[in-house]
């Protein structure tokens, strides 16, 4: 009898331990959050973000900044869904602990339009704090400017001219024919002795810009697409190759052939500024800004992979 009441106990621890483990399996960890996992499989957290790859089932969502993709990289992270980077104020706070660049975080905060009081230049905040929704509405006169001196932010301060860098944008263009969209700049569009560079749209187009102390260069790239919806625009610089390379709702990107042609060199005039190029060309009446970050490295194919997915589970929408 002692052997078969043995028995019959290893039995039930069996069963016990074999329900737990499918429990404990049953289960992804993320951010200190337990998320059930969905038809029995398993959500996969790739450099520490959760990516969907259980039938198109939500990953969770993320609110950490950037730099837990690019450790060593992130330079800033302005967000309008993320409550640590916007709440209420004229400030749009960097998220970004400590910036790459060796730059203090808050040098990397931008006000709503050109200063740091109210303004009709300010963008306006549309959802609620924190909501994966929430945006940034602009009138065609809105923008964001560096609060911060341009001395403190060493990335900036070069224009960001002969660096490696990455910028990434998530936005709505509303845009129609031949219409400019103002997305980051380190100069003013027309004053010459304004120097730096503008990354911006026409319809269909993107455009480069670099403004030096010898002349103005403007390049473009091949047909964009994706006005009116919302879009994740990412741009790299490698400055070993002098080229560019643009993903737009894509983790393919495109070459092109559009490198900077001046040596480095301290960018002067406007303050660096989002969504709109210079003090003259902002984005279009109607138009959203969800984010906006900045790297400074080059990317490949498969950062801009997990680049796409941490924003698809920071947005709750699907960019590509």
């Amino acid at each position: 009898m002692g052997a078969i009441k043995m028995l019959m106990l290893l039995e039930v621890f069996i069963n016990i331990n074999t329900k737990l483990k499918r429990a404990i399996m049953a289960v992804t960890v993320y951010e200190g959050v337990a998320y059930p996992r969905r038809n029995g499989i398993a959500s996969a957290l790739r450099n520490g973000v959760a990516r969907a790859k259980d039938n198109g089932v939500s990953a969770p969502r993320s609110v950490s900044p950037i730099n837990i993709l690019f450790p060593s990289n992130a330079v800033f992270d302005l967000d309008a869904t993320i409550a640590n980077s916007y709440t209420s104020g004229q400030v749009w706070k960097n998220i970004v602990p400590t910036p790459a660049d060796g730059a203090a975080q808050s040098a990397y905060d931008f006000n709503r339009g050109a200063g740091n009081s109210s303004s009709t230049d300010d963008p306006t905040f549309v959802g609620g704090v924190g909501s994966p929704s929430a945006y940034w509405l602009l009138d065609g006169g809105d923008f964001f400017r560096l609060a911060g001196a341009v001395a403190n932010t060493p990335l900036l301060n070069n224009s960001p001219q002969k660096q490696d860098h990455t910028l990434i944008m998530t936005v709505n263009f509303n845009t129609g024919a031949s219409q400019d969209i103002g997305l980051f700049s380190t100069c003013d569009t027309s004053n010459a002795s304004n120097r730096g560079i503008s990354y911006y749209g026409g319809y269909n187009f993107l455009f480069l810009r670099q403004r030096t102390a010898s002349g103005l260069v403007s390049t473009q790239s091949g047909a964009i697409g994706n006005s009116n919806i919302p879009a994740i625009v990412i741009i790299t610089y490698n400055s070993a190759t002098n080229q560019h390379i643009r993903w737009v709702n894509t983790a393919t990107g495109t070459t092109f052939a559009a490198g900077w042609n001046a040596t480095a060199e301290t960018h002067v005039g406007v303050l660096p500024t989002i969504g709109a190029r210079g003090s003259a060309v902002a984005m279009p009446n109607g138009s959203r800004i969800y984010g906006c970050a900045m790297l400074n490295k080059a990317i490949n194919n498969a950062d801009a992979a997990n680049i796409i997915s941490f924003y698809n589970a920071r947005h709750r929408r699907v960019y590509a």
